[in-house]
């Protein structure tokens, strides 16, 4: 018998943590695994964003489905983009239908900016999930979002905690950067 809806898929990230801890170079990393990143939560699409030193804004490192339209920017603030609400409100975002007029409002945002990226690219996003990457201290790191679960349904609930536990890789990972060695 198949789990219930949002219990079913943990994603087991234990292969991205071990290359991540032996990498000088996390963007190539990411890029490297990024198929396996989306197939591991069933997403078409998969973006993740590094925040500017200022955190006014966020520039793509990997965009899986967009990489012949050079790093996308997005600024912080919570009605622009969903990452730019993940990221300015600190919190995991579920979007079911991005062109639910209903359930944009809910989060301040509208379904315009997903129709202006749509016409561009010939895509059509539906469901959405983003997640900020924060530091230990709280500060603005980065933000995944991953587009269209392959199966047409909103990302499980499962997947919130999954992106979180993403995220606080990611962050580890993004800080062990910045560190000088020495």
């Amino acid at each position: 018998m198949a789990a219930p809806f949002g219990e079913e898929n943990i994603v087991d990230l234990g292969w991205l943590e071990a290359r991540l801890a032996k990498a000088n170079d996390v963007d190539a990393v990411l890029r490297d695994a990024t198929a396996q990143i989306c197939k591991a939560f069933k997403a078409d699409r998969l973006t993740i964003y590094r925040a500017s030193d200022d955190g006014s804004h966020l520039s793509s490192i990997v965009q899986a489905g967009l990489e012949s339209f050079g790093s996308v920017k997005v600024r912080v603030d919570s009605n622009r983009s969903v990452a730019g609400y993940a990221a300015a409100h600190r919190r995991v975002v579920n979007i079911r239908d991005a062109y639910d007029d209903a359930e944009m409002a809910a989060l301040e945002l509208t379904r315009k900016m997903f129709l202006a990226v749509d016409e561009r690219t010939g895509f059509r996003t539906t469901q959405v999930l983003a997640a900020p990457i924060v530091s230990a201290t709280n500060n603005l790191l980065g933000v995944v979002e991953f587009l269209n679960r392959d199966d047409g349904r909103r990302f499980p609930t499962a997947c919130e905690a999954d992106i979180k536990e993403l995220c606080a890789m990611l962050a580890a990972a993004l800080e062990r950067q910045r560190v000088p060695a020495g």
